[in-house]
């Protein structure tokens, strides 16, 4: 039997798992707020400016978001979070503006950004006897 994941194509997992040659979809990523903040409108780019942003350590959607921002003419303001859970909690709590997260919605929030989705590849375990030998 066969197992594949649908992965990210992260340079560190090269070496553990084959990658299919095109994508098999994608992930978006996202910005979002608290549902009653009317601070922000969907799309805005402006607004994000000056805002302190809450996302996972070690995250490649964090890296992803830095880039796209760089590319929109600001740096953002980042805390990290040891998970999603905590970021939904800092900003329930109002102790940052917006999170960052590798989907289109997030429960109990609202979206106000899509950025930069990521492809998706199916990969297969190198590990795997098919592909020894």
């Amino acid at each position: 039997m066969i197992y594949f994941l649908m992965l990210l194509k992260l340079e560190e997992r090269t070496h553990k798992y084959l990658y299919a040659e095109h994508e098999s979809g994608s992930t978006p990523n996202s910005v979002y707020v608290r549902e009653n903040d009317n601070r922000f409108s969907y799309g805005n780019v402006e607004q994000l400016k000056d805002k302190v942003f809450g996302s996972e350590k070690d995250s490649e959607v964090t890296n992803v978001f830095i880039k796209w921002c760089e590319k929109h003419g600001f740096t953002p303001t980042i805390k990290l979070y040891a998970d999603s859970t905590l970021v939904d909690k800092a900003l329930t709590n109002k102790e940052i503006d917006a999170g960052v997260y590798g989907t289109d919605i997030v429960e109990g929030f609202r979206t106000i950004l899509e950025f930069e989705a990521f492809a998706i590849l199916c990969n297969f375990s190198l590990r795997q006897r098919c592909f020894k030998r």
